[in-house]
């Protein structure tokens, strides 16, 4: 029989099930089994929300949260991979998800999760390989403006510690990669002038030179 006869917890519990193998067969350097779990688990998380849609059941918070996870372990592996342009997809479909479910449903229990998703995006700006249809700056506004309106939202001090962590370590990421834009920026703009003031004041510094060595030959 298929597992859609079995009642929406049994189904859930099949692809939690699937989802905590993958992730462990990730941390085991087993990616392709790792990404074909993470798969299935997504499989069966997607074929529930239809079937309790068609049915006009309700579609948990913590069921939903569950399916935006495996897309940021699937992230995980084909990151690992280096198959950026899909790691991407993935984690853009567990921000898109998690945030309809902190901002919209009020979820806060998604808010470590929500800003490790974040986090792996923007790590992904430091690959030389990137796609080049991928857009960190939009990237870095998008997480800016989750912190933004977290803190809006909630008390992030307030929070339990591992997810003040999370929130923090994207915090500091996104100051890091934004400082290393601002200096590469900068390089940019003052080095042809630093240049430019070099040569107006190499001719005076070589005739300085030229001086002292006729000084020194008299003397």
């Amino acid at each position: 029989a298929s597992n859609q006869a079995w009642p929406p917890q049994w189904q859930n519990d099949l692809a939690a099930a699937y989802m905590n193998r993958g992730l462990a067969l990730y941390n085991q350097g087993e990616l392709a089994q790792a990404v074909a779990d993470s798969g299935r688990a997504i499989e069966f998380q997607e074929k529930l929300r239809q079937s309790l849609a068609a049915s006009n059941q309700a579609w948990p918070p913590e069921w939903q949260n569950s399916l935006a996870a495996a897309y940021i372990n699937r992230g995980l592996a084909l990151d690992s991979q280096g198959e950026l342009a899909q790691a991407v997809a993935d984690y853009g479909r567990a921000i898109e998800s998690m945030e309809k479910l902190l901002f919209i449903q009020t979820f806060i229990p998604v808010v470590p999760d929500l800003a490790i998703a974040f986090y792996n995006l923007l790590l992904l700006e430091q690959r030389e390989n990137l796609p080049a249809q991928c857009q960190p700056e939009e990237w870095r506004k998008q997480a800016a403006a989750f912190l933004q309106r977290l803190e809006q939202m909630v008390d992030v001090s307030h929070m339990p510690q591992h997810w003040r962590k999370n929130v923090e370590k994207l915090r500091g990421l996104l100051h890091r990669n934004s400082g290393l834009k601002i200096n590469w920026l900068r390089l940019i703009l003052l080095g042809p002038i630093r240049l430019s003031l070099w040569l107006i004041a190499l001719p005076f510094i070589i005739a300085r030179w030229i001086i002292l060595r006729l000084r020194n030959k008299k003397g």
